[in-house]
């Protein structure tokens, strides 16, 4: 398979960003009103172009709409849940995961909530392990990035799932805490590390904006882990 031509590439930009145009007016005109916003919203912050990552706006609008209610944050999420595990282009996948990277570190409670309900404590669970964009040597190349990184995503939301709460029944964390437990956080903490640690090879994709944004959260979560 060779190099994509700057013809080739541009191309598929066109045939991306047309494809980004169709999707907004389906949502517009197909859907609800209240349908549309959310998946209006997750569209505009999921765009197969520019390969760069989602505006902050974009980003603040998603988190917004599920903020408070749980009817919403369950639309949004979804949504989002949907786009990623119907598409076949890295960049938007990319996104996706990077969208839900955002929610898991400052979305709302409910919005967090809706995420753990819709997903679940199960490996695999973002079912992206054998995702692979062959359209050319850099998606084939850049799909070990979606892959990476959604195994990145599963091993967080393993451990804030099976993490113990504050208090429940009247028990305070302390007395809720057993070895057990301990146990079992630390090594989904020590697999957290050993899974950051496993990115790919081809460190030069490190180029593009959108992976390299993914590298700078990834990281951050490191160093949290590593507290």
């Amino acid at each position: 398979m060779g190099r994509p031509s700057s013809n080739s590439k541009k191309m598929r930009n066109l045939v991306g960003i047309l494809k980004d145009k169709v999707s907004l007016i389906k949502a517009t005109l197909l859907l609800s009103k209240k349908s549309t916003t959310f998946n209006v919203a997750v569209l505009r912050v999921t765009t197969h172009f520019p390969v760069d990552p989602p505006p902050e706006a974009a980003v603040d609008d998603v988190l917004a709409l599920g903020h408070h209610h749980r009817p919403g944050a369950s639309a949004v999420v979804g949504s989002l849940l949907r786009r990623l595990r119907r598409t076949q282009n890295v960049y938007v996948a990319l996104k996706c995961l990077l969208t839900l990277h955002h929610i898991l570190a400052r979305g709302s409670p409910v919005l967090k909530d809706q995420i753990s309900s819709a997903i679940g404590p199960h490996n695999n669970l973002l079912n992206l392990s054998n995702f692979r964009d062959e359209s050319d040597p850099d998606t084939w190349e850049i799909s070990a990035w979606v892959r990476w990184y959604a195994a990145v995503l599963e091993q967080g939301l393993l451990l804030d799932h099976r993490s113990p709460s504050a208090s429940q029944n009247g028990e305070t964390l302390g007395q809720r805490i057993s070895t057990t437990t301990l146990l079992n956080e630390m090594g989904l903490l020590v697999g957290m590390v050993e899974q950051i640690c496993q990115s790919p090879e081809s460190l030069h994709y490190q180029r593009i904006n959108l992976v390299h944004e993914v590298m700078r959260l990834v990281g951050e979560d490191y160093r949290m882990t590593m507290r």
